[in-house]
């Protein structure tokens, strides 16, 4: 049965009743201002375009990847992911692992350890709904490995395991922990089936970024080396190393051309790289392809660029003085934890404003609840009440877990819907 969408979701209009997959009847244009803004939109060009170049890198890089839901946790975009040819999902707990088993995905990565003994049962009822799907959870300690025994017994089968390092965030440090995590692990044979290591690589902290880049290419060697004692230790013909965020995943990469370890399955969890964004995503990727190209000496793939899809789009409300404009988005509406919002563009009536951003300074100085501060310069051109903004973001993750629904656009007009489910 169709999910239908009204003035209860934002962005639809007050009166309308449309399922969701009928929403380009409405012809919602958020430049046009036909519609009630704040509104959140994903360019769906760009972001067929991040996700065909991601895909590349990886199949051309005999990578695979399970790209992580916690950022949109819409599951049709997962879905698309993995028509586009992802292994398969990676999500960070229990209740999103039921989110994207119940819209029928498969294969799931659960990239955290999930608690204790209470944990371990409702994983494992969550396991027995879905026999046919395959999941595979985070352990960095006996307890962890206990709980997900439990888990086994409570769905019948055997939970697989990815035994995780880590620098920085959660997981073993070193081989002799890996080692008795492993032999505890065996001690629960029939009950955990463990298929390899995890890692996440991007809360390694150092002083500088090159102390950094050094903290993760240890923590990536030592990722190789324990899947090698995993390997043998459990009989694997193939054995797994996920890791790789969106930041650093060129690292990983490296460290796969490097190992001698036949059998050796990687799996990136690059998830935000798909969206992009106008801030930190935007920096680390510059940062990232003058590693790729200073380390080959020649240019790849990846200088063609991941292109910023999401934008959050609101009306200037205010002009309170000469050079203020309070709009109407705020801290419930946009990611600001490392960055603020970015102004990209400006519309009246439709139509765009002559505003050279290069010169005309705009700029988001402070955000409330609900409002934007945009400082402008002298020069800049005049706003007015009413006046559209569209806004480029910065971090997608904690932006779009503020909204219900993603709107996707083509060509500025709304052709779809994505909902969201964080819970």
């Amino acid at each position: 049965m169709s999910e239908f969408l009204t003035e209860l979701y934002r962005g639809i209009p007050i009166g309308a009743l449309t399922p969701v997959d009928g929403i380009s009847a409405l012809n919602l244009n958020p430049a046009r201002g036909n519609m009630p803004l704040p509104a959140l939109t994903l360019d769906e060009e760009k972001f067929q375009a991040n996700v065909k170049l991601m895909l590349d890198y990886c199949k051309n890089n005999g990578l695979l990847i399970a790209p992580h839901a916690k950022t949109p946790m819409a599951p049709d975009l997962a879905k698309q992911l993995i028509a586009a040819g992802a292994w398969g999902i990676s999500v960070a707990n229990t209740q999103q692992a039921a989110v994207m088993l119940g819209h029928g995905i498969k294969r799931l990565i659960l990239a955290n350890e999930i608690g204790g003994q209470q944990s371990g049962e409702r994983f494992g009822t969550l396991l027995a709904h879905y026999p046919d799907a395959e999941c595979l959870a985070f352990a960095d300690s006996p307890a962890c490995i206990d709980a997900l025994a439990t888990s086994s017994k409570v769905s019948g089968k055997p939970v697989a395991v990815l035994l995780e390092l880590g620098a920085g965030r959660a997981g073993i440090r070193n081989l002799s922990d890996l080692q008795a995590l492993a032999d505890h692990a065996q001690r629960q044979s029939g009950l955990i089936s463990v298929k390899g290591i995890a890692a996440y690589e991007g809360s390694a902290e150092a002083a500088t970024e090159n102390l950094k880049i050094e903290k993760i290419r240890e923590l990536l060697k030592l990722a190789i080396c324990s899947a090698g004692i995993v390997k043998q230790m459990f009989g694997l013909d193939k054995v797994i190393v996920t890791a790789g965020g969106s930041s650093y995943f060129d690292l990983v990469r490296e460290a796969v051309v490097q190992a001698e370890l036949p059998g050796l399955t990687p799996i990136l969890r690059s998830g935000a790289i798909f969206f992009f964004d106008h801030g930190t995503y935007e920096q680390s990727f510059r940062r990232l392809r003058d590693r790729v190209n200073n380390s080959t000496g020649e240019s790849t793939p990846l200088d063609t660029g991941f292109s910023p899809a999401l934008r959050v789009w609101a009306e200037v409300l205010s002009n309170p003085e000469p050079d203020l404009y309070i709009c109407g988005m705020g801290k419930r509406d946009v990611s600001h934890d490392i960055d603020l919002p970015k102004p990209l563009a400006f519309y009246r009536d439709g139509q765009a404003l002559d505003v050279d951003l290069e010169h005309d300074k705009f700029s988001i100085t402070q955000l409330n609840d609900q409002h934007a501060f945009l400082h402008s310069t002298g020069q800049a051109p005049a706003l007015r009440p009413g006046d559209i903004v569209e806004f480029g973001i910065s971090h997608p993750c904690t932006c779009i877990d503020k909204w219900r629904l993603i709107l996707g656009v083509r060509e500025g007009r709304v052709v779809s819907a994505y909902k969201t489910y964080f819970g």
